[in-house]
């Protein structure tokens, strides 16, 4: 372990994920509004599942792999970091990363809790993408 790195921890990567769901809400009810006068999900409607799913996913892996963060992390200054050698993280890995979160998520939110309790403050999802993440130097 790296003694100048800061981990992130669990209460400032929730209110980045928060800041993360909002912005990400507001945006897919935004375009859901424009294409069906409505923000409510029709299960027989694909186009509004695979917005309300498929479009998350799609921006915050594009943010993850172009800036290293998403606007919730960047609003603290926190970046996702290979595990190992703190380098970036490929596009594969980010990818796992954010489908391991219903890891993470399904049993209590374990995952996301174990955060707290981890020396490097990794969740199970972090775990099973190799990733961390790490203050800015700045």
């Amino acid at each position: 372990m790296n003694k100048d790195v800061v981990y992130s921890g669990f209460w400032e990567r929730t209110l980045a994920a928060l800041v993360d769901n909002i912005w990400i809400a507001i945006l897919v009810d935004a375009i859901l509004l424009v294409l069906y006068g409505s923000t409510t999900i029709n299960v027989d409607d694909y186009i509004s599942l695979l917005l309300r799913f498929a479009v998350p996913m799609l921006l915050i892996v594009w943010f993850w792999a172009c800036h290293a963060s998403s606007p919730g992390k960047m609003m603290f200054n926190l970046t996702i970091v290979d595990a190992d050698s703190l380098n970036q993280v490929s596009k594969r890995r980010l990818i796992i990363r954010f489908l391991a979160y219903v890891v993470s998520f399904v049993p209590l939110l374990i995952g996301f809790i174990w955060m707290g309790f981890d020396n490097r403050k990794q969740g199970w999802h972090d775990k099973l993408a190799n990733t961390v993440v790490v203050k800015n130097e700045y």
